[in-house]
């Protein structure tokens, strides 16, 4: 082995740890690992919006009836019910006392057959009349005759529509009144014929309104003829001509 001869002493002390050598490379994916164990439970969340409202179920079968409640107040009245029929007549009442005896009458009527006449002035609210018969007082009523429809002659006819009619009456006083729009008829024609106790005395003439606004003349005959002598022929209005009858 030479001059020097080595010999194998005993182990000396461990030297200090060296540095950290470079990261290795990456090894294989590890195995799944068990699942863990269920956390605790969280805290509730907030409340979801409504959701959309479900169909109509079924209906219910009907309730009991209920107990009933107390009554109400009175309420108003109502109103009045129709009239009820008229009942029977009632017995015939006690004759009554004789009434005192009046005043004297006149004896300057004279009876007759339906009538009474007289020929004096008689007051009705006056004592004191000063004519045949004198009314004072108040108002006075006397019946009228109805409109007595006319007969037009030749092409003249009632004008119709919202017109009157032509027609004629003689009042209390004995004033006739003749009314009504005539249309379709000639001039220097009858008209119509007023009958006996709607005639004039004497010949009458009277300006009447015509076709176009102009103004005619007609004139009534003591023997009730109504004669258009001048005028436009489209229609004739016979409103607001009077006369006294013969």
């Amino acid at each position: 082995m030479g001059v020097f001869s080595f010999l194998r002493g005993s182990q000396g002390e461990r030297g200090e740890t060296g540095p950290q050598g470079p990261t290795g490379d990456k090894g294989d994916k590890g195995d799944k690992g068990d699942k863990g164990d269920t956390g605790p439970q969280g805290e509730q969340g907030s409340a979801g919006l409504p959701g959309p409202q479900g169909p109509t179920g079924d209906k219910g079968d009907k309730g009991d009836k209920g107990d009933t409640g107390p009554q109400g107040e009175q309420g108003p009245a109502g109103l009045p019910g129709p009239q009820g029929p008229t009942g029977d007549k009632g017995d015939k009442g006690d004759k009554g006392d004789k009434g005192d005896t009046g005043s004297p009458g006149t004896s300057l009527w004279t009876d007759g057959s339906g009538k009474v006449t007289t020929d004096v002035n008689v007051g009705i609210g006056t004592t004191e009349p000063g004519a045949k018969l004198e009314v004072a007082g108040g108002l006075t009523i006397l019946e009228q005759e109805e409109w007595q429809a006319v007969v037009p002659e030749g092409d003249w006819v009632n004008h119709g529509g919202t017109y009157n009619d032509a027609g004629y009456f003689k009042d209390s006083q004995g004033i006739v009144h003749l009314k009504g729009l005539l249309k379709g008829g000639k001039v220097e024609v009858t008209i119509f014929t007023l009958p006996s106790g709607y005639r004039p005395e004497a010949r009458q003439l009277h300006p009447v309104y015509t076709h176009q606004g102009f103004i005619g003349r007609l004139d009534i005959f003591m023997d009730g003829r109504v004669f258009l002598t001048d005028g436009m022929s489209g229609f004739l209005s016979l409103d607001g001509i009077t006369f006294r009858a013969a």
